[in-house]
């Protein structure tokens, strides 16, 4: 369905020939009205969002019974300014999941899902390292958009379905991929010198440049296909989670735990081949189980294009990944201000008192 009827205007008026339109009614009529709205009632509660945006349009009652039941787009009842910041996200997300079934084709699907098997020399554990570092690397250099971490790991994802790597130079890939995605989606990037000296000088400035001058011309066309950040706040929006904070300086809670599952799946090799999108909905499922929440809604079935069924079993292995273990790069960025931890403060085991995030999905494990 286009954002055009997601927005769809209400009716101000009655349609001729309703029941509204007659001025009095006796008590038979009125015991008709009563039976007829709790039919809607029924009916409205069997309804996906979809049909339920058609509903609201019919006439004033369906309207407000839509409304009752809370199957209302997201942006109904708001303000003119906060109407037109609906389309224009609503577009972007449609354009976003457009844009996803372009790129991810079956051939793409199937290159990727062998890429590790056609590598003599770089396996699942070393891309899990790989990967590690390179959220550490993210993190201490500080970039600002998530963005970029998830468009460096897809480089080098393809860089390897597409050429064979020897070990020495996997690292290269990884720092050289880092770089152009961040010169991609940042506004500032980190010196290429230093980018060397946090490889131990196993990478040269050179090598890293040549090696991003080589991926940059293989994926260039790359550069602005969708990634799981894309797609995070509409979702947020849909599963009424909260991802902004007051001082705007650390992220929520839900939007720390969200961005957690992502990074818990970048580190997955077997997940290469999921769609954006779906690890976007896993990790918003993921977090509404964590807080305590029903972890799907008719609104993320609508605006996801996916089923809870679906979505709940990439759910169940990211949920498993975490329990099963902690990578260092993860707990040190989950554990820092900026994400909700608070690192200073350390009881007398040496351990924080407050890891934010992790605190919160450390009680999570401990109920399950």
């Amino acid at each position: 369905m286009s954002s055009a009827s997601l927005f769809r205007t209400e009716t101000s008026g009655h349609r001729p020939g309703t029941d509204s339109a007659i001025p009095t009614a006796s008590n038979a009529d009125t015991k008709s009205m009563l039976h007829n709205h709790d039919v809607v009632k029924l009916v409205i509660e069997e309804m996906d969002l979809n049909t339920a945006i058609l509903a609201r349009a019919v006439c004033n009652s369906w309207r407000l019974s839509v409304k009752d039941a809370g199957l209302e787009p997201l942006e109904a009842g708001c303000t003119e300014p906060q109407m037109v910041l609906g389309h224009q996200s609503q577009k972007r997300l449609e354009q976003a999941l457009a844009l996803e079934e372009e790129v991810w084709t079956a051939a793409h699907i199937a290159k990727l899902a062998e890429y590790l098997k056609r590598q003599k020399e770089i396996t699942a554990e070393m891309r899990h390292t790989l990967v590690n570092w390179l959220i550490e690397v993210h993190f201490k250099f500080q970039c600002c958009k998530q963005s970029s971490l998830y468009f460096s790991i897809k480089l080098v994802d393809l860089f390897l379905a597409n050429n064979e790597v020897p070990h020495q130079i996997f690292q290269n890939v990884g720092v050289s991929a880092f770089l152009l995605a961040c010169k991609c989606e940042e506004k500032f990037w980190p010196n290429t010198g230093d980018l060397s000296f946090i490889t131990d000088y196993s990478s040269s400035v050179e090598q890293i440049t040549e090696m991003e001058r080589k991926i940059l011309e293989q994926f260039k066309d790359n550069t602005k296909h969708p990634n799981p950040e894309t797609y995070l706040c509409r979702f947020a929006e849909a599963a009424k989670l909260n991802f902004t904070n007051d001082n705007g300086i650390e992220y929520s809670t839900p939007y720390s735990m969200a961005l957690y599952f992502i990074d818990a799946a970048l580190l997955d090799a077997t997940l290469v081949t999921t769609h954006p999108s779906l690890v976007a909905a896993a990790a918003i499922m993921c977090t509404l189980r964590v807080l305590g929440r029903s972890d799907w809604n008719k609104h993320l079935d609508y605006y996801t294009r996916y089923t809870r069924e679906t979505v709940a079993e990439l759910a169940d292995r990211l949920i498993a990944n975490g329990r099963a273990s902690t990578p260092s790069a993860i707990e040190h960025k989950y554990t820092s201000q900026r994400l909700g931890g608070v690192g200073d403060q350390v009881g007398a085991d040496g351990k924080t008192l407050n890891d934010g995030c992790l605190h919160v999905l450390a009680d999570y494990y401990r109920r399950l």
